[in-house]
């Protein structure tokens, strides 16, 4: 079955859903309760973007946990869809459903906590500003930065998911954190035999640059690992 269906794909994500509905509500529930705490000030609210990564991140490195599960395996592997078709849909819930899912409950958290500081503070309601972090305001490269970075950790831990068998998030992560070290250590060194300081000084001279850089690595990173994850599940299915 190497076709790709649109009704496989949505029967999917429904199958998903009825899976776990209660889950994704639990979670959602609980970003929203942390935020509308940590937003009991008066002025600007920074959406707890560390909290959503980290739940992003768990979440992707699951995708396909239920492969470590032999019979849970069977049962999904057997299931009438091609690997693309389940590496698309484990792509449009990790990169689009669940980030929409989180963030909308940061923001709805934070739009809860109005009400409650003007009963604290004896104020009015005062709309807060909204930031991704402190000091930082909303921007489109900011908003695209990130959104590069969550669908780049989001393909590496699907992939991970999909090629460990047991622990596969903490697996992962550990392979993750050698990766970045390996390549700072390599780029230091390089930018220090190359340009005869860090790279780092690049970046402070030409900022625009250093981004236009960064976001392309990061698509391609996510592309790459997105093909990967679906060899990988191919090779599984085989």
């Amino acid at each position: 079955m190497n076709n790709l269906s649109y009704n496989r794909i949505v029967l999917l994500l429904q199958r998903y859903f009825r899976e776990n509905w209660k889950i994704d509500l639990i979670i959602a529930a609980i970003v929203f309760g942390f935020d509308t705490l940590s937003s009991l000030n008066q002025g600007s609210s920074s959406i707890s973007i560390f909290m959503i990564i980290v739940l992003l991140a768990i979440y992707s490195g699951r995708m396909f946990a239920i492969l470590g599960r032999p019979q849970g395996a069977m049962n999904y592997l057997m299931l009438p869809a091609s690997p693309l078709e389940k590496v698309l849909t484990g792509i449009l819930l990790s990169g689009l459903y669940f980030p929409i899912v989180i963030f909308a409950s940061s923001l709805l958290g934070i739009m809860a906590s109005i009400p409650i500081c003007a009963m604290i503070y004896n104020s009015g309601l005062v709309m807060k500003s909204i930031n991704f972090l402190p000091n930082v305001e909303f921007s489109p490269k900011i908003i695209i930065a990130v959104a590069l970075f969550i669908l780049m950790i989001n393909s590496i831990m699907m992939f991970g998911s999909v090629y460990f068998k047991r622990k596969a998030v903490i697996k992962t992560m550990l392979c993750l954190l050698a990766f970045n070290f390996a390549v700072t250590v390599i780029g230091l060194i390089l930018g220090w035999i190359i340009y005869k300081r860090n790279f780092m000084l690049l970046g402070i001279e030409d900022p625009s640059y250093t981004y236009n850089i960064v976001c392309i690595a990061m698509a391609i990173i996510t592309v790459f690992f997105w093909v990967l994850s679906y060899f990988r599940l191919k090779e599984t299915e085989a």
